[in-house]
């Protein structure tokens, strides 16, 4: 593929980094209009947006470092360097919502509320974030031999070339746009304050745990078994959203009216 873009004089332009910029803006963007529509102040959605979007870059970064401390540890790389990859997505999806249970000041309600409206827009910024590892190479697959199997000749690139391997990034964006068509869907048939965000998390989870199957790249393990820390997280939040979602929707909590 594409590992580096272009130059912006001796600057390489990687495309992970890019498309990480891009869908981030995309979903600023998208996160607002929302917040416009269903009657929030345009300051709120700015503000809870810039929480979470701390809160995703620090959860996201922090785990890849633990993942791959020996390298880090060691002053070959710089912690924050991003710029060509190095960031977990449920480390991100951990952080976001920890940054947003924080800006809501522990309130539940208030909580719900924001996630429902920023679950969609989220799926916005992924789906452009993984055309990115697709260009990069990073989140490659196994090898196969699979008539839909993609292979990778740039040398610069991340991936294992010269050899086919199972397509997990246009899974992962394939299965975005396919969530991000349930959320709108759900977006007017809404019963009770979380049900979309509840929703973003468990059908994220389960892509994840579904496509990490096929994925090639180390990802690091956890407490000595065969399970990454992505996959771990995803278990947790998928065990804990199914969970919260069979309560909410029992107790039948209203949805409650925006107000400026």
């Amino acid at each position: 593929m594409y590992p580096k873009l272009f130059y912006l004089g001796s600057t390489a332009i990687h495309p992970y980094g890019l498309f990480i910029a891009l869908g981030l803006v995309s979903s600023f963007a998208t996160g607002l209009a929302l917040f416009k529509k269903h009657g929030f102040p345009f300051e709120e959605g700015l503000r809870s947006g810039l929480f979470m979007l701390v809160g995703t870059i620090v959860g996201a970064r922090l785990i890849y470092v633990s993942i791959h401390w020996a390298r880090f540890s060691s002053g070959s790389s710089s912690l924050w360097n991003i710029s060509d990859g190095g960031m977990v997505f449920w480390g991100g999806i951990t952080g976001c919502i920890l940054a947003l249970w924080l800006y809501a000041g522990f309130k539940g309600s208030y909580f719900w509320r924001l996630g429902d409206l920023w679950a969609p827009a989220a799926t916005v910024g992924i789906t452009i974030g993984w055309i990115g590892c697709l260009l990069a190479g990073c989140c490659y697959g196994l090898p196969s031999s699979g008539s839909i199997a993609i292979t990778f000749h740039n040398p610069n690139s991340l991936a294992p070339l010269e050899q086919p391997l199972y397509p997990t990034q246009l899974y992962y964006i394939t299965a975005e746009l396919g969530i991000l068509c349930v959320l709108f869907w759900l977006r007017k048939r809404k019963k009770f304050e979380g049900q979309i965000m509840l929703w973003y998390l468990i059908l994220q989870a389960n892509t994840s745990l579904f496509v990490e199957r096929y994925r090639g790249d180390f990802r690091g393990q956890v407490l000595g078994i065969d399970m990454s820390p992505g996959q771990f997280l995803a278990t947790l939040i998928l065990v804990l959203a199914v969970i919260a979602l069979l309560i909410r929707a029992r107790t039948k909590i209203p949805r409650s009216t925006p107000t400026n």
